[in-house]
């Protein structure tokens, strides 16, 4: 266990450090020889011992890094007769990085051929780095795909694990077409035909005699002029010169819509389209005393045009501090921001030069100042919550819904989930958590640290954190699942209050593996931890990604299995909407109940839940009744209310456990952690999903069941005793 409460404890590790790098330094004297660099093992693999053709699972290999520092490589899966790397491959994935000296649990989509024959094999997993590789091995079968008669309910039994395949993104929408390029210039007019010939003068009339001499006669009249001729026939006009060439069509651009597409049902001003957010890294510079953003704080997202079109103008939703900087691909950018309604806070860019189509951009945010939160439609804060106990001050921070946009600047919608890394730079006084792994901590000798932490594993904004407090902050492995645990408890606690917590904080390695073995997937993250302070006003505890996070010292071991569900369903698999948060707090729900009756004394099974609350409720629809609000049908200011979100939902994931029976129900529960882990799954992949399972032989009735428990604003007629019997 480490323990960092203090810089005194920060300069006695460094002593320690300093002392025994004298050590190594003498010892490398004396000898003359130096130790060969420690190098990456694969210590276990995990899989369901019964593979059968066809299908898809998840093998989750444990590899533990003695190096100082994180270690690329690649898992390959294959299966063998023997010990040893077999031809039949399974799967493979890169490894952006083993924890230095730490393990790390990575999971592998490996897909069973329907020609692999049936028999009994090994399977083999080996990392390779660098041309050398480490191997573990375990022994299953692989059986016929042939499916039997659903049996009678019965107790559930223990699932191996299945492979996690990623949703494909959503396609951007098209943007307009750019203009049609000028017509060339018309050819010149031919030359004009000569005029014709003028016609003969007529001829001049008589002369009269001449008089006598004398006085001057008058002169006689002038004979009349003749008629002119004709005028010639005009020449023909010369042929029209050709038409030039059109020129070409000039490249396409559009905007990035201020919205998703189509806009979210209960925030539709929050959220972005036109790209893909794949990174985002965060650099916090914080002042704990004034509760400021210092100078340096700065955002990077790193995305992907997803418009079909070029790119001229996107937006981000950020409600933060003031903006002193953007840069879009390293080149300052124009912005400007626009609010509004429904929780419209938009930083509207127009790179200098335009995002082409399908390309991948940077965009670099800076900004400095206060720290802000929101108070969403239900009148809970959200976002940067301050801590001002004084000598605890610090910051909590949690968005659930739409909160992460007080802190930074981001696509803050959950359908798009990004991979994480932190470096965030605070007093000494204080500890300062984030999502993921700790890669370091650098002491930058003016008495502040920076904390560097990365989340590896695709994440949606509401689930990030950044936290700074002056906690008791440990560092563990887990017994029974090998998992990094980071904890931090307030120190405005007494010894005896932090002895209580530690109590319960003390059965998440074993919560986390009772769950992994229930839904048939290992625990989806890298390492695990929770994060409890002290503040007033936040009534709520958070399915932070991998750093569960407690407002008060109440930590209860119910509360923590709950979160802990989430960490399956909500972070692994994220509902693309708000209307399908039900799939993640009913699942918690449900697994809650489950898990208190098996592990922690509850005498109520999932069943007698049901029965206990499957009941018409007091008053009428509509109206108060308990029915009336359906899980699809909440709004802003009712999205967590306690049935419609979290009851309701459990109780339809027991009527379907009865429904289907016990292994076509667990078949459910592990192939959504498979398909959809990493990703997005809502509503229409649960139902199609569960149809499936079920064996696609009774589709028109689910399609009426979940049509009464998802959108019906009565208590729901369809149940497990008459499902088959309408």
């Amino acid at each position: 266990m480490v323990s960092f409460t203090s810089r005194a404890a920060a300069g006695g590790l460094r002593s320690l450090a300093i002392a025994g790098l004298l050590f190594f330094l003498a010892g490398g004297l004396l000898t003359g020889t130096a130790d060969a660099a420690p190098k990456p093992k694969a210590i276990a693999v995990r899989v369901t011992p019964k593979l059968v053709q066809g299908n898809q699972y998840v093998v989750a290999t444990t590899i533990k890094n003695p190096a100082a520092k994180r270690v690329k490589g690649n898992v390959a899966i294959s299966l063998s007769a023997k010990r040893r790397p077999g031809s039949i491959k399974l799967g493979s994935r890169k490894v952006s990085g083993l924890p230095a000296k730490g393990r790390k649990s990575v999971l592998v989509a490996a897909k069973v051929a329907k020609s692999t024959k049936k028999g009994k094999y090994f399977v083999v997993s080996c990392f390779r780095r660098g041309g050398k590789s480490t191997c573990v091995s375990k022994a299953v079968s692989v059986v016929e795909g042939k499916a039997g008669p659903i049996g009678p309910t019965g107790p559930t039994g223990k699932d191996g694990t299945t492979g996690a395949t990623g949703d494909t993104g959503a396609t951007g929408s098209t943007g307009s077409t750019g203009s049609t390029g000028s017509t060339g210039s018309t050819g010149d007019t031919g030359p004009i035909g000569p005029t014709g010939s003028t016609g003969p003068t007529g001829s001049t009339g008589d002369t009269g005699a001449t008089g006598p001499t004398g006085t001057t006669g008058e002169t006689g009249a002038t004979g009349p002029t003749g008629t002119t001729g004709d005028t010639g026939a005009t020449g023909a006009t010369g042929t029209t010169g050709t038409t030039g060439t059109t020129g070409a069509t000039g490249p396409a651009y559009g905007v990035g819509a201020q919205t998703t597409t189509p806009p979210d049902p209960v925030y539709p001003e929050v959220g972005n389209s036109g790209y893909d957010a794949q990174h985002y890294a965060i650099t916090l510079n914080y002042d704990y005393v004034t509760n400021n953003f210092l100078p340096g704080t700065n955002t990077v997202m790193t995305a992907k045009n997803t418009l079909g079109t070029g790119l001229f103008q996107f937006s981000m939703d950020y409600a933060g501090p003031a903006i002193s900087d953007v840069k879009v691909d390293g080149v300052e950018a124009d912005y400007w921001r626009e609010t509004g309604d429904d929780y419209k806070n938009k930083l509207v860019i127009e790179p200098a030069t335009k995002i082409r189509r399908d390309a991948t951009f940077t965009v670099q945010v800076s900004y400095a100042g206060q720290g802000v939160s929101i108070v969403d439609p239900d009148d809970t804060p959200e976002g940067w919550l301050r801590v001002s106990t004084p000598g605890f001050e610090g910051s909590f921070v949690v968005n659930e819904p739409i909160g992460s946009m007080t802190w930074y600047p981001n696509n803050n919608t959950p359908s798009d989930k990004a991979t994480f890394e932190f470096h965030n730079t605070v007093s000494t006084a204080r500890i300062a958590i984030a999502n993921g792994e700790l890669d370091s901590r650098t002491d930058n000798g003016d008495g502040t640290w920076t904390w560097n932490w990365s989340m590896d594993h695709p994440m949606a904004t509401y689930l990030s954190t950044s936290s700074v407090g002056n906690y008791e902050y440990t560092e563990t492995t887990g017994a029974l699942t090998g998992l990094p645990l980071y904890n931090a408890i307030s120190n405005n606690n007494t010894q005896v209050q932090k002895d209580t917590i530690n109590t319960t904080l003390s059965r998440e390695d074993a919560i986390i593996d009772q769950l992994q073995t229930k839904f048939g997937v290992p625990y989806p993250f890298d390492s695990a931890g929770a994060v409890v302070d002290q503040l007033s006003g936040v009534g709520y505890v958070l399915e932070v990604q991998s750093k569960i996070h407690f407002p008060t010292r109440n930590v209860s071991a119910g509360t923590l299995a709950h979160e802990t569900t989430h960490q399956w369903f909500g972070d692994s698999v994220t509902g693309p909407t708000w209307h399908d948060l039900w799939l993640h707090e009913g699942w918690a729900t449900w697994a809650a109940w489950w898990w208190g009756n098996a592990f922690n004394g509850s005498p109520n099974t999932t069943a007698m839940q049901f029965a206990n609350n499957y009941t018409q409720g007091n008053g009428s629809c509509p109206g108060s009744n308990k029915w009336c609000t359906p899980p699809t049908g909440v709004d802003g200011a009712s999205l967590f209310d306690n049935f419609p979100t979290y009851t309701r939902p459990a109780l339809m994931f027991e009527a379907q456990n009865q429904i289907m029976g016990a292994t076509a129900f667990q078949n459910l529960i592990t192939q959504w952690q498979t398909r959809y882990a990493y990703g997005n799954g809502g509503r229409a992949q649960w139902i199609a999903l569960t149809k499936e399972m079920d064996g696609n032989t009774r589709d028109a009735r689910w399609d009426q069941f979940f049509s009464q428990w998802l959108d019906g604003t009565t208590m729901p007629t369809i149940n497990p005793s008459n499902f088959d019997t309408p």
